[in-house]
């Protein structure tokens, strides 16, 4: 198999040197084409052959005092060994006893301390209380309108006719205020009107 993949990959490669420097036959470019699918399926059928044959083996001499069995453990041991820790003052140690009282000073310290666990869906705590809520009552003045005017996106209409906060403010400023007004009072109709012509 490694034969016949070194021989593709040198007609593939004799292939691309042609079209340096001419363009390929249409014989020449489906050849290539052929190659390099027949490559394509080869590196498949080795990956699929080791696949297979790392099983087959692990089956066998999995559990075997063997050669194979001491490699494996050897690379689980050293996915599970901790090779160095660092103390707060910034002091390694590699040798197992130092780690170990590390690593015992590190739970015994959290072992016997409670802390506070904070619910982030009460609403007691963001919700203050207030003996006097009249000023929820209070109409609106026009500093609170101009404020919330000014903070208003300069680039974004809040409407349908295009028209953003900045663009006729001045125009319209005293009507809003009056049509505010009258909301608070529980005057205002926004019932619309349609005017019918007559033909």
């Amino acid at each position: 198999m490694k034969d016949t993949i070194r021989n593709t990959n040198f007609m593939i490669l004799f292939y691309d040197v042609i079209e340096e420097y001419r363009d390929l036959t249409v014989e020449e470019s489906n050849g290539r084409r052929i190659h390099i699918e027949h490559l394509r399926l080869i590196n498949e059928q080795q990956r699929i052959d080791w696949k297979q044959r790392a099983t087959s083996r692990n089956i066998k001499m999995g559990e075997a005092n063997t050669k194979y069995f001491q490699a494996k453990a050897t690379i689980k041991h050293r996915f599970n060994h901790i090779a160095m820790l660092e103390e707060e003052e910034d002091q390694e140690h590699t040798d197992h006893q130092a780690k170990a009282a590390i690593l015992f000073r590190a739970f015994k310290k959290r072992l016997g301390t409670a802390s506070k666990t904070k619910n982030p869906l009460l609403l007691q705590s963001p919700l203050l209380h207030h003996e006097d809520l009249t000023d929820l009552e209070s109409p609106f003045s026009k500093k609170e309108i101009d404020d919330f005017i000014k903070n208003m996106p300069a680039d974004k209409a809040p409407g349908p006719d295009g028209f953003n906060a900045a663009f006729c403010w001045n125009i319209v400023a005293p009507d809003f205020y009056t049509l505010i007004d009258d909301f608070h009072k529980g005057t205002v109709n926004f019932r619309v009107s349609t005017i019918h012509s007559s033909p």
